[in-house]
């Protein structure tokens, strides 16, 4: 967040509601809900898979500009696409390189029978039913004639 600050980005950040040491200082192991505005290139924060209560926003100009972006990233754990339109989210869910795509929800609500798993340097493999056991085992068939 320090390096998008010194980039021009805003930050908002909710007050802490998390545990206190000593009853007087602020819990630094803990971050407070954030948005980031003015996100661009240039960040850390661009290019690096964050965790946590953290949205960061990038303007962009057009849906193909907004696809590009996403695939351009090279993490894609989980995503989510709040509109009006679920004919054409479901069209871009299929464009988007990412795991999981959430329309009109929150990236938490994972169903566990679900597949669920990192695309490209956000993880390997799928935990959650029986897509969690096919991603580690091959299936192989072995015909022995005596």
């Amino acid at each position: 967040m320090q390096d998008a600050v010194s980039k021009g980005a805003i930050i908002h950040t909710a007050p802490s509601a998390g545990p206190e040491k000593n009853d007087q200082e602020p819990d630094t192991a803990m971050v407070s809900a954030t948005i980031i505005e003015g996100l661009n290139k240039s960040m850390e924060l661009y290019t690096v898979e964050s965790f946590g209560p953290l949205l960061s926003i990038l303007p962009i100009q057009s849906v193909a500009e907004g696809i590009k972006v996403v695939n351009d990233c090279k993490y894609g754990l989980s995503s989510a696409i709040h509109t009006k339109n679920h004919y054409q989210a479901l069209s871009l869910a299929k464009k988007m390189k990412v795991s999981a795509v959430h329309i009109n929800g929150a990236t938490v609500h994972d169903e566990s029978t679900l597949p669920h798993g990192g695309h490209g340097d956000s993880g390997w493999g799928r935990f959650g039913g029986e897509w969690g056991l096919q991603e580690f085992v091959h299936t192989k068939t072995v015909i022995m004639n005596c």
